[in-house]
């Protein structure tokens, strides 16, 4: 309980270091298979959020496999993504970022998706053999000023 006390706060800490504008798999941790568990998880956190079908995404083409796969599977799971680099501004379209990358000191893996600037963060761990998450995930809020 306690190893995941320190996890939880060591992701909460770092998910407000994550706000460069850069996207893309940053993980030497990454394997096709660890990939897809994230993957598929991410997915089901955005449509709990956004609805498929109704959201189109806005993301600036991948240079990863990681990467592509999230597309791949976005859209599998009916969301409209939005690739091209010309975009007009509307408010149909939600921009979104990914950044996977390693927690420095610690075996974890950290998915962070931005979406129109609000942060979905997630760790995961490797255990016994599979990748697990490492806590729940966590949403920065915007705030309005």
């Amino acid at each position: 309980m306690r190893l995941f006390s320190v996890i939880f706060a060591i992701t909460l800490g770092l998910s407000g270091c994550v706000s460069n504008p850069y996207q893309g798999n940053f993980s030497s941790l990454t394997s096709q298979k660890n990939s897809q568990v994230i993957i598929e998880d991410a997915v089901l956190q955005v449509a709990t959020i956004y609805i498929p079908a109704q959201t189109q995404f806005h993301i600036s083409k991948p240079n990863d496999t990681f990467g592509e796969a999230l597309i791949s599977r976005l859209r599998q799971a009916g969301f409209a993504i939005n690739e091209s680099s010309n975009v007009q501004e509307t408010n149909d379209l939600q921009e979104l970022q990914y950044i996977l990358d390693d927690v420095d000191g610690l075996q974890l893996q950290r998915l962070t998706l931005v979406i129109n600037g609000q942060k979905l963060t997630r760790a995961y761990q490797p255990s016994h053999g599979e990748l697990k998450p490492a806590g729940a995930w966590l949403r920065q809020e915007i705030l309005d000023e």
